[in-house]
């Protein structure tokens, strides 16, 4: 809580004016206009967490919070009400006030407007001041359900956000006002103390708005950039359902890896980016003859030390955070925010050590956009957390001779970091083929040859019937032997005591005409579907045959 002076004031001025509209607005006989009231509650809220100033903030999230009801209708403005917005707004205003000079007291007075707004609010603790030893230990179980359900229906508001950015964004690569829409909405849980209990959450929160900017600063948007929006408004959804429903959530989930291997494979590789020297005609010719320089920095030689201690602080918190990173999701979001953060370590002058700080930067950013950085962490954060102890070391404006051979070694390892690959087993020992053999080899007895095979299959019954032929004693074919065999009746035993007449087979009187009925419906039916004659012709026939069956019956 002590920023520079200069930063202070600012927050003073600005946080002072969003106070005395709030004032204004909460003195109306008729209440607060609902959406000024939630805008200029926002406003301040964000106006602490840009100074950072996070004990104000978790007060006017208090505030935003009765704001938000208010609007909803779910809280209904009366003169308790009133009081307590009244009160805690002149204790923000003292509160601003004292940020210059921030001590315990200020601390604890703005512990109390929080937890008093909270109790207005109808939601327990859900931005006090948390206690960080205790809160660690105890896990996400030790949130309080209030906080649960306002990150669930947060975070399902801003994947609704997301969604349709990434629909707006398939459609127009460049559409601006979803991807601002989707900054906005991410403030709701930007001053969540407690959202640091909820990883891999604060660093899918952190690429988004990344992403958000880099978009709206690049000259061209990223291939696949509306699938990074899809991907990570289904990561978002998902943590909201495991938090509305478990209280926690999941690290290692499908849809945070998708989100951060889109993410980094839009943002960092650059896979789009070609040499410029393809882009020459292919006739031989050497269009690309020297390199281009940069422009030339009209600063002086050395980097002051004011600079020089802020890269190394950057660099040792860097390392730090790539350290404590507990998931691969985890990993490669944070890589793509040290990217990002690497840009101004990169662009430092080109003179002395600004011109080895800058290599460095570049290199580390190489590293990472090759891919190599997440199987590499743990040597890539010591090598960081090196240089920065490097850095830290210097107090004058011109470094040394071992300073910069040493950071030119730390940039030459990061040429070189590979991931570790584990040892390979020693070969086995060589064994002759024939030593694998069974000692003892046993008659395996085939199958006899009386026995049929009891396959069924087209090729078996032509096996068996082949077998049978041969079996069966040929005789020559004769069609006079045919001729001469006498001709005999079967037995009256085998026929049957009664021999039918085939009219009655036929059918007759209603049976014919029940046919005929069908016969009828089934070709107008055909006829419908403008069949050829040729399906219709049996139909026809047979109509005309049953006709004089059913008339001779009935007459």
């Amino acid at each position: 809580m002590t920023p520079s002076l200069g930063a202070a004031e600012f927050f003073a001025l600005e946080a002072g004016e969003y106070l005395e509209r709030l004032g204004n607005q909460i003195a109306k006989p008729e209440g607060p206009a609902p959406d000024e009231f939630m805008r200029f509650s926002r406003a301040l809220r964000g106006s602490a967490l840009m100074a950072k100033q996070s004990d104000i903030a978790h007060a006017a999230a208090g505030l935003e919070s009765v704001a938000r009801q208010y609007r909803e209708g779910t809280l209904k403005w009366g003169p308790a009400v009133r009081e307590v917005t009244g009160q805690a707004i002149e204790d923000l205003k003292l509160l601003v006030r004292a940020a210059s000079n921030w001590a315990e007291e200020d601390r604890s007075r703005a512990h109390r407007v929080g937890q008093a707004l909270e109790e207005v609010g109808g939601i327990p603790a859900a931005f006090s001041t948390p206690q960080p030893d205790a809160s660690r230990e105890a896990g996400p179980l030790a949130m309080s359900a209030g906080v649960l359900a306002f990150v669930a229906r947060e975070g399902a508001l801003i994947a609704s956000a997301l969604d349709r950015a990434a629909n707006a964004l398939r459609v127009q690569a460049r559409a601006k006002d979803p991807v601002n829409t989707v900054i906005r909405r991410l403030q709701s849980l930007r001053g969540l103390a407690e959202l640091g209990e909820l990883p891999p959450l604060p660093e899918i929160l952190d690429g988004i708005e990344i992403a958000c900017t880099e978009l709206d600063r690049a000259y061209a948007p990223p291939p696949g950039i509306a699938d990074v929006f899809d991907a990570a408004a289904r990561a978002v959804t998902r943590i909201s359902r495991d938090v509305a429903g478990t209280g926690r959530t999941t690290r290692e989930s499908e849809e945070g890896r998708r989100f951060a291997d889109l993410l980094l494979r839009a943002f960092v590789a650059e896979e789009d980016v070609v040499p410029i020297a393809t882009l020459a005609p292919e006739d031989g010719e050497a269009y690309v003859v020297e390199r281009g320089t940069g422009r030339a920095s009209g600063r002086g030689e050395s980097l002051s030390a004011m600079e020089v201690t802020g890269h190394a602080d950057h660099l040792l918190a860097i390392a730090h955070e790539l350290g404590t990173a507990g998931s691969s999701i985890e990993r490669e979001l944070r890589l793509f925010s040290v990217f990002g953060s690497l840009r101004a370590l990169s662009q430092t002058p080109s003179a002395a050590f600004g011109g080895a700080l800058r290599d460095f930067g570049a290199a580390a950013r190489s590293h990472i956009a090759r891919g190599r950085a997440g199987d590499t962490l743990d040597a890539f954060a010591a090598v960081l957390d090196e240089a920065g102890h490097l850095l830290r070391d210097h107090h004058e404006g011109v470094p040394d001779a071992a300073q910069l051979e040493r950071l030119a070694a730390l940039t030459s390892r990061l040429a070189t970091l590979e991931p570790a690959t584990p040892p390979a087993e020693p070969p086995g020992e060589i064994v002759p083929i024939r030593a694998l053999a069974p000692d003892t080899e046993e008659d395996v007895p085939g199958p006899a040859d009386d026995v049929p095979a009891m396959r069924s299959d087209l090729a078996t019954s032509f096996v068996t019937f082949a077998r049978l032929m041969q079996q069966t004693p040929r005789v020559e074919p004769s069609l006079e032997a045919f001729l001469d065999r006498p001709t005999t009746l079967p037995s009256s035993s085998a026929v049957g005591e009664e021999v039918v007449p085939i009219a009655t087979l036929l059918y007759t009187g209603p049976g014919a005409l029940d046919r005929a009925t069908l016969v009828r419906d089934q070709i107008q039916g055909l006829l419908a579907k403008n069949d050829a004659w040729e399906s219709v012709k049996p139909l026809v026939e047979e109509l005309l045959d049953l006709v004089p069956l059913a008339r001779g019956v009935a007459s």
